[in-house]
């Protein structure tokens, strides 16, 4: 590859091809690895020559087909895959590149049978996806982004780690996240938690459907109100929104389930229940193809549009459901969902509360 630009492409071409027939062969697993590592290698050196290398989206091509072989059997390359993605994001700052890369480390992540002592691939994993997770927020410049980041600062934080390095950058940038996060609901700073973690016993989800269950009827006080209640609650619907595990996301979707109900109608703290229902609702959808979660997160976001007094988060409501139609119309091809997300996008242009990069 430190040939003329002639051999240097004739090379790459010959390296593709073989990996392509390494890749339909029944070769040992370490060998494969290997070959990866050289096809990125040779494309790192290509680009150098070539920034917008023709190469690079064959070479993510022949990762994925890869990581479609080897699956969860071999974290190597869906980590291989997920960098090579996450340095194209950061040129190009496609989101679609985002989601993909987000969904190789969360699977790294839960393929750890000990969560609480991950291994060297899930460590990475768990700090590589809070630091893109910083430079979405930069990006984009949406709560949403920077709540994610915070989540995932947050996770990476709760393992054990012999880089103290790592530990002070997440901890440093956590707290400028943690300064910025109280203009994102659009209430005073007072009423979010200060700089301290989530608690594992506040935000269980077992423990809050318990406690709303036993809450007496007769008790018509707004959570909301509550300084207390609030910032409990705030974080627990923050962790709904990021949880990858299947039984949390069923136990997510009971809590705000039960919180929307004990939280009044005419209440514009509706939204927050509401919104991470129509979320937890549709990464159930994600992970299980099932469309009855699917149904159910559009008919959630539809009422959202619908709530009084929240007019402020009726952009990321738009976007959500979009989403969430889109997957429908992928599915069931029927006119009226395509119809509807048409509908959506005057409605997102026109909507005051958004800011110009939204």
């Amino acid at each position: 590859m430190e040939l003329g630009t002639g051999d240097a492409e004739r090379d790459m071409d010959e390296m593709i091809g073989r990996c392509c027939d390494i890749l339909a062969s029944n070769i040992p697993q370490e060998l494969l690895r290997q070959a990866i590592s050289a096809l990125v290698m040779a494309n790192d050196v290509r680009s150098k020559h070539s920034p917008a290398s023709e190469y690079s989206e064959i070479m993510l091509d022949c990762l994925r087909e890869a990581n479609r072989c080897l699956g969860s059997h071999d974290p190597f390359v869906s980590e291989t895959l997920a960098v090579c993605l996450s340095h194209r994001f950061e040129e190009i700052h496609s989101i679609n590149d985002y989601k993909e890369v987000m969904a190789l480390f969360d699977r790294i992540i839960t393929s750890e049978p000990n969560r609480d002592c991950p291994g060297p691939y899930a460590a990475r994993a768990l700090f590589d996806s809070a630091i893109l997770a910083m430079h979405r927020a930069h990006i984009y410049k949406n709560p949403e982004g920077s709540e994610e980041a915070i989540h995932r600062y947050c996770n990476f934080l709760r393992i054990p780690s012999p880089n103290d390095f790592k530990h002070r950058k997440i901890t440093w940038l956590l707290a400028q996240f943690i300064s910025k996060r109280s203009s994102h609901f659009g209430i005073a700073v007072e009423g979010l938690p200060e700089g301290g973690f989530p608690d594992p016993e506040v935000t269980s989800f077992r423990h809050l459907i318990a406690s709303l269950r036993a809450r007496s009827t007769a008790d018509k006080t707004n959570w909301w109100a509550v300084q207390e209640e609030r910032s409990k609650h705030y974080q627990a619907l923050d962790t709904a929104c990021h949880t990858t595990d299947l039984a949390e996301i069923a136990e997510a979707i009971k809590y705000c389930q039960l919180l929307l109900a004990v939280t009044p109608p005419s209440s514009s703290a509706t939204y927050f229940p509401a919104e991470t229902l129509g979320r937890v609702l549709f990464r159930a959808f994600k992970f299980t193809d099932d469309t009855e979660y699917l149904n159910k997160s559009i008919a959630t976001f539809c009422n959202i549009l619908r709530i009084p007094g929240a007019k402020w988060g009726l952009f990321k409501s738009v976007v959500f459901l979009h989403d969430a139609l889109s997957d429908c119309y992928r599915i069931f091809r029927h006119k009226k969902d395509f119809d509807e997300v048409m509908q959506l996008y005057p409605m997102a242009c026109n909507d005051t509360y958004a800011t110009v990069p939204d």
